[in-house]
């Protein structure tokens, strides 16, 4: 088991304690659908243990 899932695992219980209901089906569609939806395309992406994100995306229309 990676590093990263192992810290995501343990951290998610705590997070879903005092984030909205929009939490869990945020993490599972993931950020990758949202930003096609929007016309973006993810170019560069790099994580922190899996606790949150960092992304690059470029408009597809561009």
């Amino acid at each position: 088991m990676s590093q990263k899932n192992w810290v995501s695992r343990l951290t998610q219980p705590l997070i879903r304690l005092y984030e909205t209901p929009m939490y869990v089906p945020f993490i599972n569609n993931g950020i990758d659908k949202i930003l096609k939806e929007a016309d973006l395309n993810v170019y560069q992406e790099t994580n922190f243990m899996g606790l949150f994100q960092i992304l690059q995306a470029k408009n597809y229309k561009n």
